[in-house]
């Protein structure tokens, strides 16, 4: 019956959808009224309430990423100077609207230009094949360099990268491949410094050639990776980098005299250094039990150099008795290291587990053999509450290529230290406060050998070079010297350790409002400190607010303060009673970052957008590395277009 009941309503409420429809009359023009053929009885059903209450989403306590390396890189307090990742629409899910194509241009004052463009030449299920090419350019006058305060001196840069990004899936597994190449040319500017015209005439410094650092960067890199679902899980990858500078620093050129001392004559210019950096990895792991794994992965590199500099002691030519320290060519170098990290892991519902340990094995790069843990812990305590813990270590062998990535301005031929962490352990809490607030409270210790940092060199006699040479130096008459700019960052390895302590904040309401908040305390001694940069700041507050009022325009708010910071400087005395040298080392300070950048974008259509950022609007004046100063306020207005 109630079958036969049921059937009799569901005929009649079709029957009255049909009949309700829009009428059309003879004329073809719609019948504002509606005309119900059948009597129809609306049945009344009783209201049912909810025996449940809305349950809030879950807060899913995910492992906040604090590596060490992560820290280590300066934050984008000059987003245009920094090299801007191009958006490699090869990957199909960070292509708008799924098109295939996309090109951008946006300009600003300082001449600052950055143009992008990609397309996707292949893309289906199976294969993708993008190329991209990205342009950062700029060439305007920083003003007021360090001791010279009416002095004006142009930073030029022009950053070229083209990429090829390919994937194909197998059978069995994914391949994924890249070819890029890169191309920079810069000028350094920075802190002036005196030299005495007695030595070294201008034209030393007007060498035809020598007034624009360039650079040349090829990366090839393949890696494979089984996607079966057996119990077995491995990848192998290679990967090749070429990076060179066209000059090396200035040299000065000695004569030996009749006496047996030295005597400077001028500069000449070496050529650049050349890296060469081949890496080949690989790892598998096995399943076992229940959500347990063993597994190892392997990594091995090995570098060679040509054009380096280093150090020699000869005796002082204006003081006898006493030896000083200079810098000549030692030509090639090459070391390699291999590096094996068995573990072994496990991973159920609410908790995730990895112990192993970084076995580093050097090949004429120091130590031999060097071990550090690798050890990670999350617990999801509850819905809204988790737990992270990690110790982590092992060699870091510093390349030029990824330290260029962040300080073009690095000494072009002075070999980098190989770092070692001992350890870096974090540990922290995820909270989930209520729906869209997350708060993750944080602290840690590092301890580092040969942990690579800025240095000044104020030694008397020191032998440092005094770096390319741009424009024309800036005579002082009263002094009969000329000032020449400096603005190359001597990177030393020194021994650090410290403790972290830190709190971030995240909140997200619908898709109208995105916050996000970060502080961290990084106490610094003169011999002591952990790394947060390579400023060392002691405090580092970064916070950014997106907002959306409508969904085609993003407005995004960003500040940053790095406070209390300072380089290492090594500081030369000369006793004229006992002719004698003696060192001091000490902790320079800068003036604090504090930095506020608002950006403005509007989606006109499904093709073009446009948008305007504004970079350092608070007008400061601030030092990314010693004598390496950022432009102060700048615009960059431009327009994208998908295709």
């Amino acid at each position: 019956m109630n079958a036969y009941r049921k059937l009799i309503i569901l005929t009649a409420a079709a029957i009255t959808a049909v009949a309700a429809y829009p009428q059309e009359s003879n004329d073809g023009e719609l019948q504002k009224s509606i005309v119900i053929e059948k009597d129809f009885v609306p049945v009344e059903t009783d209201a049912k309430k909810m025996d449940v209450l809305p349950q809030e989403a879950p807060f899913t306590a995910v492992r906040t990423e604090l590596s060490f390396s992560d820290w280590a890189v300066p934050a984008t307090v000059e987003p245009m100077l920094l090299r801007q990742a191009a958006m490699k629409y090869s990957d199909p899910s960070l292509a708008p609207y799924r098109k295939r194509g996309y090109a951008g241009f946006a300009a600003g004052n300082y001449l600052n230009m950055v143009g992008s463009a990609g397309y996707r030449l292949i893309d289906n299920d199976r294969m993708q094949l993008g190329a991209w090419f990205q342009h950062n350019s700029t060439n305007g006058g920083i003003n007021g360099i360090e001791e010279n305060e009416h002095f004006f001196h142009k930073q030029f840069v022009s950053d070229d990268k083209l990429s090829l990004d390919f994937s194909n899936r197998f059978e069995k597994g994914i391949l994924n491949a890249n070819a890029s190449y890169h191309y920079e040319k810069f000028n350094y500017y920075g802190t002036p410094i005196a030299v005495d015209q007695y030595h070294f005439s201008r034209e030393d410094f007007l060498r035809p050639g020598n007034k624009k650092q360039t650079v040349n960067e090829l990366n090839i890199n393949l890696i494979w990776q089984n996607n079966t679902d057996n119990n077995v899980h491995y990848y192998a990858g290679i990967d090749f980098n070429y990076f060179g500078h066209s000059y090396g620093s200035a040299l000065i050129d000695y004569e030996l005299t009749p006496d047996n001392r030295y005597k400077k004559q001028g500069f000449y210019f070496p050529d650049g250094l050349k890296e060469y950096h081949g890496t080949v990895t690989g790892g598998i792991d096995l399943g076992f039990g229940e959500n347990s794994r063993i597994g190892i992965d392997a990594k091995g590199q090995f570098l060679n150099y040509d054009n380096l500099l280093g150090h020699i002691v000869m005796e002082n030519a204006y003081r006898p008795g006493l030896s000083s320290k200079f810098i000549t060519p030692v030509n090639s170098e090459h070391f390699g290291m291999l590096s094996l990290t068995p573990y072994y892991s496990k991973k159920t519902d609410r908790m995730n587990l990895r112990i192993g340990a970084c076995l580093d094995i050097s090949f004429n790069n120091g130590t031999v053999f060097r071990i550090a843990p690798d050890v990670r812990f999350d617990l999801a305590m509850s819905d809204k509450a988790g737990l992270f813990v990690s110790a982590t270590g092992g060699n870091h062998i510093n390349t030029f290529h990824e330290t260029s990535a962040v300080n073009r301005y690095l000494a072009p031929s002075f070999l980098l230290p190989t770092s070692y962490t001992v350890i870096d352990a974090r540990a922290g809490l995820n909270f989930g406060l209520w729906r869209g607030l997350s708060m993750t409270p944080y602290v840690g210790f590092a301890v580092t050998k040969d942990h690579m940092l800025p240095t000044i060199d104020n030694s008397i006699n020191h032998g440092y070079p005094r770096n390319m040479i741009q424009d024309d130096p800036y005579y002082i008459p009263e002094t009969n010297n000329y000032d020449v700019f400096k603005g190359q960052v001597i990177y030393e390895g020194f021994d650090t350790n410290g403790v972290i302590a830190g709190i971030k904040f995240s909140y997200k309401f619908k898709d109208i409002l995105k916050l996000s908040a970060d502080y961290a305390f990084t106490p610094q001694g003169d011999d002591s400190g952990y790394i947060l940069s390579d400023d060392r700041p002691e405090h580092t507050v970064r916070a950014v607010a997106e907002v959306r009022p409508i969904k085609p325009l993003s407005i995004v708010l960003d500040y940053e303060l790095r406070a209390l910071r300072s380089v290492h400087e090594t500081l030369g005395v000369f006793d004229p009673v006992e002719l004698t040298e003696s060192y001091a080392e000490a902790m320079r300070p800068y003036s604090n970052v504090s930095n506020l950048n608002l950006g403005v974008s509007y989606q006109i259509n499904d093709m073009i957008s446009v948008f305007c950022q504004g970079n350092n609007l608070l007008n400061r004046r601030y030092e990314n590395y010693y004598g390496i100063y950022a432009q102060e306020i700048n615009i960059l207005g431009g327009i994208g277009v998908n295709f």
